[in-house]
């Protein structure tokens, strides 16, 4: 007799959180975020280091709910970091595993987790794993890969997963495919990225994990280039990667990515929370 209920868990590890959600077919069970602060994550000098702590997250996360792990069908992960593909679902192997451990990409996002988790998991308890539209989606125009400098070129680095989603949501709402559809798309969170969807590829957008765009609560953002010079000068390399994607932003301003604390902080008339541009 076939299957009636496929358990799907579905694991988006961020900059900032570890959002995890089980479904019951289509019909979600439960949905769950755990933020972490980024000091907390920088205790691991590497992204990857980072597997067994947002495991055990999870783990936790489905005891508190009364589920097995291994009563789960598929487990499904965010992914990135990994050679570009197309737009859609990919089936979850060792080589993709190896691939985005090793960050063949060049993007150290943890949004890598995911497939990495899925993967995981999927060996404990000999199930498949998937993972939809990571962040190496790569659809851009060649327009959009030229920089001002020969030989230097703009690849895809976003939020696809959610950009994707939240434009397919939208045409839905209005009786109309994504294919069919223009949209610029905003993604706003730990990371910050901007869009062109043009009938179902996404043709243009800022390299958020790459410090491109504006700056986050983990990233840098776009910086004056002479200044950024300056800096890179006074700091090693390591330092100054590290600042791009986790400890930028409001980490480097206020210690924290917790937007509730900076607002306490302003609250409280604290000076370094009031700071406007003059050091």
């Amino acid at each position: 007799m076939q299957k009636q209920t496929y358990r799907i868990l579905v694991i988006n590890p961020g900059s900032t959180s570890t959002k995890v959600s089980l479904f019951e077919n289509e019909k979600p069970r439960f949905e769950r975020s755990l933020f972490h602060d980024a000091p907390e994550l920088l205790r691991y000098p590497h992204v990857n280091g980072q597997i067994p702590f947002r495991y055990g997250v999870i783990l936790d996360m489905l005891k508190e709910e009364g589920v097995e792990p291994g009563d789960i069908d598929v487990f499904v992960g965010r992914g990135g970091s990994a050679q570009t593909q197309p737009g859609g679902v990919t089936a979850i192997d060792q080589r993709l595993y190896d691939d985005t451990e090793a960050a063949v990409g060049g993007s150290e996002h943890p949004a890598k987790l995911g497939v990495m988790l899925a993967w995981e998991f999927a060996r404990a308890y000999g199930k498949p794993a998937y993972t939809l539209n990571p962040t190496n989606v790569d659809e851009f125009c060649d327009y959009a890969r030229l920089t001002g400098i020969r030989g230097l070129y703009r690849v895809s680095h976003s939020h696809v997963l959610n950009q994707k989603a939240v434009a397919e949501a939208d045409a839905e709402k209005l009786g109309k495919r994504y294919e069919d559809m223009n949209y610029i798309v905003g993604h706003i969170d730990g990371g910050i990225t901007v869009s062109a969807h043009d009938h179902g590829r996404m043709t243009d957008g800022n390299m958020g994990a790459d410090g491109e765009g504006a700056f986050t609560p983990t990233r840098i953002g776009s910086v004056p280039v002479l200044q950024l010079l300056d800096y890179i000068e006074a700091h090693s390399l390591e330092e100054v990667r590290l600042m791009c994607s986790r400890a930028g932003g409001f980490v480097s301003l206020f210690g924290t990515a917790d937007s509730d604390v900076i607002h306490g902080l302003v609250e409280q008339g604290d000076p370094k929370a009031s700071w406007c541009g003059t050091p």
